[in-house]
């Protein structure tokens, strides 16, 4: 199990810590009633074989935190949404609204898939002269996709 930690003013995975803010310094909103452990499970639709992401999300006033039972999670820097927090984990990706993070969410997960097409092997002519194909052939092919959604959590 892996846990990435991203305060709104600090980054920190592991024992790197990189200090900074790259939000506008928002806090939590006064009276709100989410903090907690939301898990979650999605069958990744339209994926062979079969994707799942499951893991956890703890959400405290300053922080939200990403455990994702395949592998470790980084934040991506790179990103220029300040409304938004944005994390890699190896073929996925999320994205989690910095004021509504258990509403406001999606995922990304790029992943190859097998595709079964259909060839001719054998065609012979028509009466008009025509190819007409007698005989077909199955190829399996791996094909690059992506997938998005939410993740549906579970409240605590």
């Amino acid at each position: 199990m892996a846990w990435l930690v991203v305060t709104r003013c600090a980054v920190a995975l592991a024992v790197v810590v990189a200090t900074g803010c790259a939000s506008t310094g928002r806090k939590a909103i006064p009276g709100r009633t989410d903090y907690g452990i939301y898990r979650f499970r999605e069958n990744v639709i339209n994926t062979r074989p079969t994707v799942v992401l499951e893991g956890e999300v703890h959400l405290t006033p300053d922080t939200i935190s990403l455990v994702l039972l395949s592998g470790p999670c980084v934040y991506d820097q790179r990103s220029r949404d300040q409304r938004s927090i944005r994390y890699v984990c190896g073929m996925a990706s999320f994205s989690f609204d910095r004021l509504e993070p258990i509403r406001r969410n999606s995922y990304t997960v790029r992943t190859s898939q097998l595709v079964e097409t259909q060839y001719c092997v054998r065609s012979v002519a028509s009466a008009a002269g025509a190819p007409v194909c007698v005989e077909y052939g199955k190829r399996t092919n791996n094909v690059d996709v992506s997938r998005s959604g939410s993740i549906r959590v579970v409240t605590p």
